[in-house]
């Protein structure tokens, strides 16, 4: 989601992802992109909030998130179902690679009363010698909608992507992506159509390449909050807190306690406003190929 499911709303920050984190010697798959350990055939998410009784007696569980996501053995992802509030409207991506494991194409379709397929989103990958991506084509039912070029440095680093949004447009947006020595530091730099700056912020990792700071820009290029992460040993996100600059005052935004199974992956992650109340239960199904030694919660 790194894409965790904390965080991602949908698949498609993969491709942002291995733009911005820090460059590795070995492509990381989709499957080790979400973190997962051991060879995962399948994971069945959904998320729970408890903000309802029925007359005050019993606590109704209401599902917020509904997903389904199944990987090859190489830890690529085969498909992605999500349930978008009733089982009837859901969408599913399916995805396409080539002979050298790149995935040249991601079909999103969007079904309604579980027959029609309404919309379709199409998205295009071109790669260079080295696996990076270099062209991202997007097709909204058929018809152009947006397009990407991005470019890297010698190490594999983005850092400059350049956006259209029609395919006889010669105005485009443009993202910078610059690192500092030690590539602990990611800032990016956004430019409109018209050249002007529209936004920028910083990301500051951890050697685990785990995001621990967050600095957003307004237009006016001053910096109204900062926000931090804390991890655990498997890398996975315990805390978000909040710096206001404005009252300089710094709070914690939530906190998560996880259970595991005996491969390391979270089974349940519980998430705390912080007034120590249950906002969300986060719960994942795993199935693992047979190869592989089943798992046991733990």
């Amino acid at each position: 989601m790194n894409r965790k499911v904390f965080f991602i709303v949908s698949l498609f920050v993969f491709i942002i992802f291995n733009l911005t984190t820090i460059a590795q010697s070995k492509k990381k798959s989709d499957a080790e992109i979400d973190e997962l350990r051991g060879k995962v055939m399948c994971v069945e998410y959904k998320a729970f909030t408890k903000g309802e009784t029925f007359f005050r007696l019993i606590p109704i569980k209401r599902v917020i998130s509904d997903e389904y996501t199944i990987y090859n053995k190489d830890g690529s992802i085969f498909s992605h179902k999500q349930i978008n509030g009733y089982k009837e409207n859901y969408s599913i991506s399916l995805y396409k690679y080539d002979e050298r494991g790149n995935c040249i194409e991601r079909i999103d379709s969007n079904y309604d009363e579980g027959i029609t397929r309404s919309r379709v989103y199409n998205h295009i990958y071109k790669y260079d010698n080295s696996g990076n991506i270099i062209e991202e084509s997007n097709y909204f039912n058929n018809e152009f909608s947006s397009k990407y070029y991005y470019k890297y440095d010698e190490n594999g680093n983005c850092y400059e992507s350049i956006s259209y949004e029609s395919e006889n447009d010669s105005a485009f947006s443009k993202t910078l992506y610059i690192r500092d020595k030690d590539k602990k530091k990611v800032e990016w730099i956004m430019y409109n159509k018209l050249g002007d700056l529209d936004s920028r912020f910083i990301r500051e990792y951890d050697n685990n390449g785990n995001v621990i700071k967050v600095e957003n820009f307004n237009q006016e290029d001053t910096l109204p909050s900062v926000t931090f992460y804390k991890y655990n040993d498997k890398n996975d996100i315990t805390e978000q807190s909040f710096f206001d600059n404005k009252t300089n005052t710094k709070y914690i935004v939530y906190k998560i306690k996880y259970k595991y199974d005996s491969k390391g992956n979270w089974i349940k992650g519980t998430k705390y406003n912080k007034d120590g109340s249950i906002e969300f239960i986060h719960k994942r199904k795993i199935k693992y190929y047979k190869d592989s030694v089943p798992a046991k919660s733990k």
